[in-house]
This record gives structure tokens, sequence and C-alpha cells, in this order.
């Protein structure tokens, strides 16, 4: 008797992609419906983040804002030889031309502030998404950046959608006058 692929138990597909690397999910993503919602799944990404941390218990990857620039780096900690390697540039999803001026985050997505203020991105490292974002108003007035922001999920129907606030920064608003206390 032969077992179909898609009468596979959930439980033994996941050890198997969990064996797989992180470039090898993307073609199991386009296998079929099933595997794509499993791959994508917030229990399957934190059992593949909690084994590939287990894997390099001494190796954390970082992402780091440099110079408007995003970089990937490889933070090593020893006893003996503590070092940090840029593993690239620039991730590969991300137009060399954009420059980044903030970056907020939320479970392992990133909201990029861009410098140019009639766009924002969000980036999934994971998966190496972007969502790009065009902005009703800009959030540059007078070269100074008048909007705050935050990034979460809204938990409707066991569906999460991811929500994007902006929000005006009281703090960056210039008063004319001037008041003496004596």
């Amino acid at each position: 008797m032969t077992t179909m692929i898609s009468n596979i138990p959930r439980v033994l597909l996941e050890e198997i992609f969990l064996t797989l690397p992180l470039k090898s999910l993307r073609a199991v993503r386009l296998t079929c419906k099933s595997w794509n919602s499993l791959t994508k799944s917030e229990s399957f990404r934190n059992m593949y983040i909690s084994k590939a941390a287990t894997r390099e218990e001494e190796e954390s990857m970082m992402i780091a804002l440099m110079d408007y620039n995003l970089c990937f780096m490889k933070v090593i900690v020893d006893d003996v030889d503590s070092s940090i390697e840029f593993i690239k540039r620039k991730p590969s999803f991300l137009e060399e031309q954009v420059k980044v001026s903030r970056v907020f985050h939320c479970d392992g997505l990133l909201l990029c502030i861009l410098e140019d203020p009639s766009d924002v991105v969000v980036l999934n490292p994971y998966l190496g998404e972007t969502r790009w974002i065009k902005l009703r108003y800009s959030h540059s007035l007078y070269g100074l950046q008048r909007f705050s922001y935050g990034l979460g999920y809204e938990n409707k129907n066991s569906c999460r959608s991811v929500k994007l606030l902006r929000f005006l920064d009281l703090c960056f608003v210039i008063n004319e006058s001037v008041l003496i206390f004596s």
C-alpha cells in the first residue's frame, strides 16, 4: 500500500522540514498549499528558530542599522576568541538605493522608516519578503521626523493581521514662544 504525500502526518512533516536549510523551505512552500501553510505557521516558525538556535548556541545573527543601511552580522561569543563578522552589506531583498533612517520590530518583522518621507517598508527577514507602503502624508516637516511608528498584530478570528501605527510625536513640536520663570 502506498502513502500519498497529502496523507503524511503533520508531526512527521514538521520533523522533516526542521532539518532543511532555510533556502530549501522556499521550495517546500511552493509544493502544495498545506505545506505552505504549515511552514508559515507561527508554531513551526518558533520550532525552526529554536532548533537553529540549539545548533549554533555560541553564534547569533543580528541585523544592525549602520550608515542608513541594514546589515546582517554574525556574532560569535566564546571565552577564547569573540568576534563579529559581517555576512553581507544589505539584505538581498532590500533595494540598494534605499536609505533607512529608523527601524522598529515586532515578532521578527522589521518596519523600516526610509529617509524618503513618502514610503515605509515592512521586512520579513525569515521569509525574505518585503511590503512597501505608500504613506498618505509626509512624515517629514522642515527636515524633522514628525511621526513615530509602532508595529503589531490584531487577533481576529484566529487570523493575525499586521497593523502599522503612526502617530504624531509631540516632543518634536517647536514652540515659537519663550517662557521665563523666576
